[in-house]
């Protein structure tokens, strides 16, 4: 989210610039796996299971209910719910009617850019820090508490064992590092194809129609709205593009969250944990794994990713 039109430009300022959001990006997924074990998704988990349509709670069709229940349901009610009294201090700091205030933080807690109104509204210090904050709140709902809820689930754990069993015996990967690492990518890489592919083009297909745009446009505008990342620069302008952009991003969300537990449930992310030491108790081992990871391991897998 750019708060501010000021970037590093000498060597030193993005190399401190990369180290800092390499530690930030750490701080803040375990801030959202810490809100992922609080109170509200347990009881949240409790209450979805008590309207499983008949299913049992440790099936496959039980984790398809529950899953449909929370994107239809829970999360659109939650992104409203937040954006009524959050759109009066954004209307306040922004200088907008109520309004536009209230549109700007759905937008923030969708991740939907078609709801921001056409007027920035004035652009000052304290606004662009309760931007900031609605960012973070907005990710914490629709990340942690997704996480958080799924993760939950009987069926969950079973679930992401069989896909690493499954990939494990078609791919023939052994017990070892690489074998989990290998098993790791390959998972990742189905959900991306069977998963997050189809669902961008069905929805990008019928935005593309809904604004008459190029079929590619409307694809790369719902694949930015899933990964928080601006990838086409189109804004729908119609009502129904609008209500299909929200839609979209909201099931997109919830998809991809949905995503990342499955895949951090996997064997490979517990090994590496096992191995920096950061199942070992003790404040001293838990500060010696933040830096491991989050100073050295980090920066150089991000480094490494970005050279191929």
């Amino acid at each position: 989210l750019p708060l501010t039109d000021i970037a590093p430009t000498s060597l030193e300022g993005r190399a401190m610039d990369f180290i800092f959001s390499c530690m930030g990006l750490g701080i803040f997924a375990w801030l959202l796996a810490l809100l992922g074990t609080l109170p509200v998704c347990t009881y949240t988990n409790h209450a979805l299971s008590k309207t499983t349509c008949g299913c049992k709670q440790d099936s496959w069709l039980s984790l398809v209910w529950t899953f449909a229940l929370f994107l239809i349901i829970c999360l659109p009610l939650s992104f409203l719910a937040c954006s009524v009294p959050l759109g009066v201090s954004m209307a306040a700091f922004k200088g907008f009617c109520y309004g536009d205030g209230f549109m700007t933080i759905l937008s923030f807690m969708s991740h939907t850019a078609s709801l921001m109104p056409e007027s920035g509204g004035v652009l000052s210090v304290g606004g662009s820090l309760f931007t900031m904050l609605v960012s973070f709140y907005a990710l914490a709902v629709a990340i942690g508490w997704v996480v958080g809820v799924f993760i939950m689930m009987p069926i969950f754990d079973s679930g992401a064992q069989w896909f690493s069993n499954s990939a494990r015996r078609y791919l023939r990967l052994n017990d070892s590092f690489i074998g989990h690492l290998l098993n790791f990518v390959a998972v990742m890489t189905l959900f991306v194809l069977v998963v997050f592919m189809p669902l961008c083009a069905a929805f990008g297909g019928l935005l593309a129609i809904a604004e008459g745009a190029p079929f590619e446009d409307g694809f790369l505008h719902v694949g930015g709205n899933v990964v928080v990342i601006a990838l086409y620069d189109i804004k729908p302008k119609s009502a129904g593009g609008i209500t299909l952009d929200f839609i979209s991003s909201v099931i997109g969300l919830g998809t991809f969250s949905f995503v990342v537990a499955l895949i951090g449930a996997l064997p490979f992310p517990a090994r590496c944990t096992e191995l920096l030491g950061g199942k070992r108790e003790g404040v001293l081992a838990s500060v010696k794994f933040f830096f491991l990871f989050f100073m050295i391991i980090m920066p150089v897998v991000c480094a490494a990713l970005a050279v191929p």
